[in-house]
């Protein structure tokens, strides 16, 4: 019987077939599992820069924002400091006005001169 020896060198043959297109497998796979790898950690990498930029502008648009907040406060203390300025100066030339005229008083200039001064520098209210 000469088919036994050829039937087993057959399948010697199959078997070492089977067993090289396993290893090519296996190493297919690996390969792609090295490729899906290395691509897992480019994504990492992408999405961890990603949230730095974020990370970066939004920190930079807060700082801007605290920037504009403190000067528009700045800008209304001062606005409240002038304010509070023209009116102190306002009043103190109303009492050196006044003053004035309680002189003007003193050397009997008739009444209505004085009114007529008083109304011309606004010292009265007019209410008729």
């Amino acid at each position: 019987m000469v088919l036994v020896p050829q039937v087993k060198e057959l399948r010697q043959m199959q078997a070492m077939e089977i067993a090289r297109e396993k290893r090519e497998f296996d190493e297919i796979m690996k390969h792609q599992e090295e490729l899906e790898k290395k691509e897992q950690m480019k994504e990492e990498i992408r999405r961890k820069s990603r949230q730095e930029y974020r990370r970066t502008l939004l920190q930079q648009i807060n700082g801007k924002e605290t920037e504009m907040i403190a000067k528009r406060k700045d800008e209304l203390e001062e606005g409240v400091a002038i304010r509070a300025e023209i009116a102190k100066r306002q009043e103190d030339i109303r009492k050196v006005l006044q003053k004035k005229v309680n002189q003007m008083q003193g050397y009997k200039i008739p009444e209505g001169y004085i009114a007529d001064i008083m109304r011309q520098l606004h010292l009265t209210d007019d209410k008729k």
